[in-house]
């Protein structure tokens, strides 16, 4: 019998952990839901001092199951194409997404409670589209257009518009995934490089050169 195919092995397990992430925020909620308990109080206060370690928890509580069964697709979608594409970056950008987003929601955003792990998403989404934007190789530039297709409506989300959501945690997850896929730009799959490429350029005083084929004519 022969072994599996690797790229098959990781495409098997790359959905385990964004859908363990997944059952937490479903299980999480469910028990706030059945015990009355008050979820706000691990939301994100900015520039609270005492609530700062809400940043950890804040992406595992949600206002509703509307709020929570928006999240909970995109972030098993796109966690397993973070594994799928991006294998030796996908915890740095995980750990990325969550932290750095919290961290500047808890500096900078409005004051009230943020929670949700719709932050997170954004990282993630703008993350991989934009990968593909500065590798320029062709799996990571479907990928991006994937992306682009599926949740291409999501920059909306980026305005103030809609009241009680944090479009800050949208902004600020959009910004630290772009940031992290110019970082992270010569790590991970690179565009495939051509052997002409590599070969150097012709210039004005080779005879060879198409330019100078009129003045060897005449």
């Amino acid at each position: 019998m022969s072994a599996p195919d690797p790229e098959l092995r990781l495409l098997r397990r790359a959905w385990i952990l964004p859908a363990a992430a997944a059952a937490l925020m479903a299980g999480i909620h469910a028990l706030a839901a059945l015990t009355g308990a008050d979820t706000g109080r691990f939301g994100i206060e900015p520039r609270v001092f005492s609530q700062g370690w809400a940043v950890i928890t804040a992406p595992f509580v949600h206002g509703d199951w509307e709020h929570l069964g928006a999240n909970l697709v995109p972030l098993v979608v796109l966690g397993t194409a973070l594994q799928v594409f991006y294998p030796p970056l996908a915890l740095r950008v995980a750990l990325g997404s969550w932290l750095i987003t919290g961290v500047w929601v808890w500096a900078m955003a409005r004051p009230g409670q943020h929670i949700g792990a719709s932050g997170v998403i954004y990282a993630l989404a703008f993350f991989l589209f934009f990968s593909g934007v500065f590798r320029k190789d062709v799996r990571a530039m479907t990928l991006s257009l994937i992306v682009a297709f599926l949740y291409g409506s999501m920059v909306w989300g980026l305005l103030p518009a809609q009241p009680g959501v944090s479009w800050e945690s949208h902004l600020f997850g959009a910004l630290a995934g772009m940031l992290m896929a110019f970082a992270f730009r010569r790590q991970g799959p690179q565009r495939k490089r051509y052997a002409w490429e590599d070969e150097p350029e012709e210039s004005p005083e080779d005879e060879a050169a198409l330019w100078n084929y009129r003045k060897r004519v005449e």
